[in-house]
């Protein structure tokens, strides 16, 4: 796809440059024009008007043909190179000066067309890039070309003198020189252009290089980053909430609920709507550790932490490990009978477990007691007291004979 733009855009610029000739040359030949009349008024040139009116006509043909054929897609759908269509133009552009030195017989007026012509031709090699060297070959071969001309062209009055001719032979190779230097002067500056601009291309692409890497490490720090921040809610071990994530979503879940209520047209939490917590203890845990070990300790309160989590339903619902072997459920809007249902849904998941707990003075394997503790009414705890009161149904509960669940009772 890239190539293919590179050579349409390289069409469009011969494409412009040949309409460009071609007005170039009208210019030219309009020059011509006032020539031929001041030298036939002055007496300088031995050609009239009448004598090269239909070179004129031909060369303003050669003219409009070059003309029409560029600026129209004709050009297309010849499907002729561009090179073989500018040197056939090119060649009748040079037939007719060649004419005119036939009728003129190199008097003044041949000087002047040759001189010029000749800053055109270069000035067009200038234009296609070609530097210093190729105008200067070119220049010395016309000046050789214009020699032999001159060697046999027919002798007249107005024929140039050998001082006439030094003259300008040495005006001619200046004006040689002088265009070949602006030609290089040109094409060193494109050239130099060109090279900024790709430098500045690079520069770019580095830079743009740097910032897709720059973006691609922040975006993998921010990963890092946010799983960091997840590990750092999480406890290590049973890999529920830890203590940490547990207080924070406390107080976010208790300032919620109270600003529910302080809401215009807000109301009290009914019982099955208010704000609930559970606290869950291993039964006889040390004795366990005691009796198997600590790594099948930890493997117990790894298993107790997946039973708890799988009792929760709702995504709002958080088991985290409050310290120990217990652990805290924390239930927004879920009121008693929500929190209820999650307790003896954790007893029957522990149940389900069948650790075994030979040293257990309740069963013959792992079991836990769960506090239940609720915001109903006008209660206006804050969450510490919240904890504070599950802390105390708990207590209730591993008192009263363990395995059981208790509710905060004032």
């Amino acid at each position: 796809m890239a190539h293919t733009e590179s050579g349409e855009n390289s069409i469009g610029r011969k494409r412009r440059l040949a309409i460009r000739t071609a007005l170039t040359g009208s210019v030219f030949w309009l020059v011509l024009a006032l020539l031929v009349e001041v030298t036939h008024r002055l007496g300088l040139s031995r050609t009239t008007p009448a004598d090269l009116r239909w070179m004129f006509v031909l060369a303003a043909g050669v003219i409009a043909v070059n003309y029409l054929y560029f600026r129209t897609p004709l050009y297309r759908r010849t499907g002729w190179s561009f090179r073989a269509v500018g040197l056939f133009f090119a060649g009748l552009h040079a037939m007719l000066p060649l004419m005119l030195y036939y009728l003129d017989g190199f008097t003044l007026l041949t000087v002047f067309v040759i001189t010029i012509g000749a800053p055109a031709v270069i000035s067009f090699m200038g234009l296609q890039q070609a530097g210093m060297r190729p105008p200067l070959v070119m220049g010395a071969a016309m000046t050789v070309f214009i020699d032999v001309l001159y060697a046999f062209a027919p002798q007249n009055p107005h024929t140039l003198t050998p001082p006439e001719l030094a003259m300008f032979q040495v005006c001619w190779g200046a004006l040689i020189v002088i265009m070949a230097l602006l030609n290089e002067i040109n094409v060193r500056q494109r050239k130099a252009i060109v090279r900024l601009y790709r430098q500045q291309q690079s520069q770019n692409e580095l830079i743009q290089q740097q910032n897709e890497e720059l973006a691609r490490k922040s975006r993998a720090l921010d990963r890092a980053n946010r799983s960091l921040q997840q590990l750092s809610l999480l406890d290590a071990l049973t890999g529920v909430a830890n203590r940490r994530h547990f207080d924070e979503a406390l107080e976010r879940e208790w300032q919620a609920a109270r600003e529910r209520r302080a809401m215009p047209g807000g109301s009290s939490p009914a019982p099955d709507e208010g704000l609930a917590l559970l606290m869950v203890d291993i039964d006889h845990f040390k004795a366990y550790n005691d009796c198997y070990g600590h790594v099948a300790g930890d493997e117990c309160l790894r298993r107790v932490a997946w039973a708890i989590q799988s009792a929760t339903r709702r995504t709002s619902d958080l088991a985290a490990r409050y310290g120990g072997e217990e652990f805290a459920v924390l239930l927004p809007e879920a009121g008693r009978r929500g929190a209820l249902e999650v307790a003896r849904r954790i007893l029957q998941n522990v149940r389900a477990l069948e650790l075994p707990h030979a040293d257990s003075p309740v069963a013959g394997e792992v079991t836990v007691s769960v506090g239940m503790a609720c915001l109903e009414g006008d209660d206006a705890v804050d969450p510490l007291e919240l904890v504070v009161r599950t802390d105390q149904a708990l207590y209730r509960a591993k008192h009263g004979g363990r395995r059981r669940i208790e509710e905060y009772a004032a």
